[in-house]
């Protein structure tokens, strides 16, 4: 009988290690979704500053060209400030208010 006894205490003993062995597994695998979830997370969120910062930098860009063609087109001279007054008045009289004047029409 005491032979049983100590057979039936091992088993128990044996079963409770085996649960405490499955809970510890549980707990692991549960620890390392956790960890790989958090690392995705951490990944995405990388990304998204990565581009929130590539969208102000190509707008800041984008600003600086076109602070830049104003620039430019303030400095541009005038067709009145390259042409010679005879220039802007032959000009003058081939454009009318319809556009162009054509060749053909032109006066002497």
């Amino acid at each position: 009988m005491e032979a049983a006894e100590e057979e039936a205490k091992r088993l128990r003993e044996e079963e409770k290690r085996l649960r405490e062995e499955e809970t510890r597994q549980r707990e692991e695998e549960k620890r390392q979704r956790e960890e790989e979830k958090r690392r995705r997370e951490e990944e995405k969120r990388r990304r998204e500053e990565l581009k929130a910062a590539e969208e102000e930098r190509r707008h800041e860009e984008l600003e600086e060209a076109e602070e830049e063609r104003r620039r430019e087109e303030l400095h541009k001279p005038t067709l009145a400030q390259i042409l010679p007054a005879h220039a802007l008045e032959r000009l003058s009289r081939l454009f009318t208010p319809q556009g162009w004047r054509s060749n053909s029409s032109r006066s002497p």
